[in-house]
């Protein structure tokens, strides 16, 4: 809804995922339909998850209409895409590169196994502690997963409370975390430009590191956010009720963990 709010209207005929509709004398846009949960409210669906396969990524930045909509066109405009909707899902531009492994795709495809292997609760969110999103982005994150990397398991993975101002669910700290993704993009590619143009990488050598970035970003989740109440997205912010992370020195300490395996 252009108020920001999260909404199920029941009317069939409203339009498809993606377009900007009026309900009643409101603009809307529609970022989903159909929940596999049955809900009956927004709230509820956001709680059990699953309000449509596409509407994954835009439920976390529901608060935020110009956001929701920005990412939608990016995922829908981008060339290359073939981003045709399917039972509610889309396909982003990255798995039309032919360079990208299926096995990387299908870990895409099936971020919502997270849910079920964390045994998600209502109210909680599965949050990947390296994001889907970088798996495009990323050639460490994608050798890793050739090499068998499980990216939709305990591994990777940890429950936390979803923040969601309009729905009422203010004591949560997992939204929309674009800072946290780039901090995570950011050190999977300082990798890349360290490691891979040596005559002894090998995707292995990926797998260990982004095991190593996945175990301590899982540790300071825990803590800061879980236990502490720290929101995802303030975990890299400096400041009084921030995290207080620092990327060099996560990243250092990582590398240093990695250099013992070899």
């Amino acid at each position: 809804m252009a108020s920001g709010k999260l909404e199920f209207v029941d009317d069939p005929k409203l339009g498809k995922v993606g377009d900007k509709v009026k309900v009643g004398t409101e603009e809307a846009f529609i970022v989903g339909r159909n929940s596999s949960q049955g809900a009956k409210t927004a709230k509820e669906a956001l709680e059990k998850g699953g309000v449509s396969r596409f509407v994954d990524d835009l439920v976390e930045i529901s608060d935020d209409v110009d956001a929701l909509k920005a990412k939608f066109d990016e995922l829908d405009l981008a060339p290359n895409a073939n981003n045709i909707i399917n039972k509610g899902s889309k396909d982003p531009a990255w798995f039309s590169n032919p360079n990208i492994s299926q096995a990387a795709k299908d870990a895409a495809k099936n971020r919502s196994q997270l849910r079920k292997n964390l045994k998600t609760l209502a109210g909680d969110e599965a949050h990947h502690a390296l994001p889907i999103s970088a798996i495009g982005e990323s050639k460490i994150y994608q050798d890793a997963i050739d090499v068998g990397f499980e990216v939709n398991t305990k591994a990777n993975g940890i429950n936390l409370k979803k923040f969601s101002k309009s729905l009422g669910l203010t004591d949560g700290v997992h939204a929309s975390h674009p800072l946290y993704n780039r901090v995570i993009d950011g050190m999977l590619e300082r990798f890349r430009v360290e490691f891979t143009h040596l005559p002894t990488y090998t995707k292995s050598m990926a797998k260990n590191f982004t095991e190593e970035l996945s175990t301590r970003m899982l540790k300071e989740l825990d803590i800061l956010s879980k236990q502490k109440g720290i929101k995802v997205d303030d975990l890299f912010r400096q400041g009084e009720g921030m995290g207080n992370l620092v990327p060099d020195t996560v990243y250092n300490e990582i590398l240093k963990s990695f250099y013992k395996k070899y």
